[in-house]
């Protein structure tokens, strides 16, 4: 397995993973005066890591002043046991551990001393309502040295807090979401609503793609020919697929991949036919690639040359006309466009199903700091607009500052910008906005204003 370790600097591990030792084998337990069995998915070998131990006050790696790696066990044969997914509670896998601890001695295979590290524990953890099927997202918390972390890995309603009396402890617990990103969505919203934010961020996000011609019902009978299940989203003009084989899938019709809520925002930029169009944040695409359909030309510029790569592979297999700058967004190096599009760097917060780690890179400043940025590059970009042409700003961010604040600002810098919504009653506006609300429709999140330059104005842009 060839990713990194910061406790292996060799940067892969040989593991016998696809040949295992042992395979289909089961532990009997008894918990509760029942009996449960535990499957055993496989017995393998693989090389053990090297020894990490955080210096601080709390011993672990968040507030550690340092690290200390110890390598003498690097490369030791490791005997790694995996089950199957049929433990329940946490009372359940302490049992398990136990009894597992208690095998290991009785062998002689190991001293099992977990404090030493010789035997440790990874929990996978997984939460689902009471008597639903599925699975939820998967969480591993890995490498624990003791029965009793490895029972406190798992959920205990009996300590989440009551969710009428702290209705931010219980969802930013059992949610998994930061507490200052809930108080702030409590502002907002009800509790109902945030809960079904919540809800949604930790489910697994469905495939959705946009036929490159824009007849979804043509592309859903030829997925359907295929043996998938499709359907189809008429109003963001998407097709929501289940396949586990995506590259294959876009063979089938060209299609590009996008979620309704960004389709949406390209359905609300009503990019007039022929235009001549600037995409300032380009990658990774979708929204060029979606003007792109009815546009005389795309002008595709990001910062970043690999991301741009996949831009224009995508134009050029769906042939479009897009072409690729490498450019930073509040200096475009064109003017006087029809349109200019800016789905400016943002905190996400629409999008955290698809990045689950980020509501944890994520703290309360970063609102603000994001639209300082934002704010810069709608008024780069602004300079590329003719008189007369459309400025489509966007995010898929849910945070105010990040979406009305950075416009009201822009507008008081810019008066010869107003907002020019399009005359669509199906999207969902307010105030002239696009927004889109996961807890509303279950996609993702995404906040879009049209501005048009008005002609007769003139405005010392230096």
């Amino acid at each position: 397995k060839n990713y990194f370790y910061p406790d292996m600097p060799k940067n892969y591990q040989i593991s016998q993973y696809d040949l295992p030792l042992c395979t289909g084998g089961h532990i009997d337990l008894e918990v509760d005066g029942a009996v449960r069995r535990v499957g055993i998915t496989r017995v393998h070998l693989e090389e053990d890591t090297g020894k990490s131990t955080h210096v601080g006050v709390s011993g672990r790696i968040h507030g550690a002043e340092y690290a200390l790696l110890d390598f003498n066990r690097a490369g030791v044969p490791l005997m790694e046991v995996v089950t199957e997914p049929d433990l329940r509670t946490p009372e359940e896998a302490r049992a398990y551990g136990e009894e597992l601890r208690g095998l290991v001695l009785a062998l002689g295979i190991s001293d099992a001393r977990l404090e030493e590290g010789s035997l440790r524990f990874d929990a996978n953890v997984s939460l689902r309502p009471e008597g639903a099927e599925a699975f939820g997202v998967k969480v591993e918390v890995k490498n624990m040295n003791s029965l009793r972390s490895l029972q406190r890995a798992g959920p205990d309603g009996d300590v989440w807090p009551d969710p009428g009396e702290d209705p931010i402890g219980w969802l930013s617990t059992r949610g998994s979401h930061p507490r200052w990103l809930i108080e702030r969505w409590l502002e907002r919203w009800s509790f109902d609503d945030v809960a079904e934010l919540v809800e949604l961020d930790n489910r697994v996000p469905e495939l959705r793609v946009v036929p490159a011609d824009g007849d979804v019902e043509a592309a859903a009978s030829v997925f359907r020919e295929a043996g998938m299940e499709v359907e189809v989203e008429p109003i963001p003009g998407t097709l929501r697929i289940v396949t586990s084989d995506v590259p294959a899938a876009l063979r089938l019709h060209p299609s590009f991949v996008q979620d309704a809520a960004a389709a949406m925002v390209g359905r609300y930029a009503a990019i007039p036919d022929g235009a001549r169009v600037a995409d300032v944040c380009a990658a990774p695409g979708g929204k060029a690639l979606s003007a792109a359909r009815t546009a005389r030309y795309v002008l595709a510029a990001d910062p970043s040359a690999p991301r741009l790569r996949l831009v224009k592979e995508s134009a050029d297999r769906l042939g479009l006309p897009v072409g690729v700058v490498r450019a930073r967004g509040e200096a475009p190096p064109v003017d006087g466009m029809d349109a200019v599009l800016v789905d400016a760097p943002c905190t996400g917060t629409g999008t955290l199903r698809r990045h689950p780690d980020a509501r944890w890179r994520l703290g309360p400043e970063d609102p603000a700091r994001m639209a300082e940025v934002q704010a810069r590059i709608l008024l780069g970009a602004a300079g590329a607009v003719r008189p007369g042409g459309l400025l489509v700003y966007s995010t898929c961010t849910l945070e105010p500052e990040e979406n009305q604040g950075v416009v009201d600002r822009f507008l008081a810098e810019r008066p010869d910008f107003r907002p020019a919504p399009p005359d669509d009653s199906e999207l969902p506006m307010a105030g002239g906005a696009l927004e889109v609300l996961p807890q509303r429709c279950g996609w993702d999140g995404a906040w879009a204003m049209r501005l048009r330059r008005d002609s007769t104005k003139v405005v010392d842009e230096a």
